[in-house]
């Protein structure tokens, strides 16, 4: 089984969960059973989207906040489609950290995979 870890949020970032995943690529890296990492990194808008959240921001903060999650969402589906298309591994599994990361895996339309999810926090 090889494991791609997915979180929405930037990796590392102050807090428990980003030392969690930190501490767990790096063991799995070890053991040769990863197959990569997604993270909110990887989900940088284009220059044309950070300008449009700007003027949305300005007339409305929380649809702004809304539409800048759902573009982040959607890139991390597309990415993870993507890295399905070119593995050759028959036994791939989506390691979710965050209900954002989970809810694009299954947005994504990925089969032949299995998706779990860490919940972290209270």
């Amino acid at each position: 089984m090889r494991v791609i870890v997915a979180t929405v949020f930037r990796i590392p970032h102050a807090g428990g969960a980003s030392s969690h995943i930190e501490l767990l690529v790096s063991m799995l890296r070890r053991e040769w059973i990863i197959r990569g990492l997604i993270c909110g990194n990887d989900l940088a808008p284009t220059l044309l989207a950070k300008l449009r959240y700007i003027v949305k921001r300005l007339k409305d903060a929380d649809d702004a906040r809304r539409w800048a999650l759902e573009g982040s969402i959607d890139r991390m589906a597309r990415l993870m489609a993507k890295a399905v298309a070119a593995s050759d591994d028959k036994d791939l599994l989506f390691h979710c950290h965050d209900p954002l990361a989970t809810y694009a895996a299954l947005l994504s339309g990925i089969q032949g995979a299995a998706i779990i999810q860490t919940v972290h926090g209270p």
